[in-house]
């Protein structure tokens, strides 16, 4: 309020504002940036497809299969987990895809920042995820379901 007028006065402001110096936000700063690995994420980042029979689940009903288990010296890293359903992760068991004779739907991949911003299902408005979007790699599996949505 203008305390001379009594007006009002309003400031627009976009929702994505650019700022000078550091922001904290580790996916510009660090090129090494891996982000937090968790179910849901996970199950955004596979689509909700199990990653062997290409169904889509609710997450209740997937887990996370390690595909070289742990008892083959695999880790709990992003590029060696998949969405799986309960069938199929009981199937493959502590094997490998190929020792249990199945076979991935996709490649596995660990998120930029920016594509964790947006798996980790937070409400994102429609101008915030253009500026996602454009910082995605263009190989993302998850730019062209993104620019389906946005079509």
């Amino acid at each position: 309020m203008n305390a001379h007028t009594g007006h009002r006065t309003a400031l627009e402001v976009n929702s994505i504002v650019a700022t000078v110096g550091h922001t904290g936000n580790p996916g510009n700063t660090r090129h090494d940036y891996v982000p937090p690995l968790n179910n849901q994420t996970l199950f955004r980042r596979d689509a909700y497809l199990c990653m062997y029979c290409g169904s889509r689940y609710p997450s209740r009903e997937l887990s996370r299969d390690h595909i070289r288990p742990f008892s083959q010296g695999g880790m709990d890293i992003w590029t060696n987990v998949v969405a799986a359903c309960r069938r199929c992760n009981n199937q493959k068991a502590s094997r490998t895809p190929e020792q249990a004779k199945m076979q991935l739907i996709a490649v596995p991949f660990t998120p930029t920042y920016a594509e964790y911003i947006f798996l980790k299902g937070r409400r994102v408005l429609a101008d915030q995820m253009e500026y996602l979007l454009a910082h995605f790699p263009r190989s993302s599996p998850l730019h062209d379901r993104i620019q389906r949505w946005l079509g």
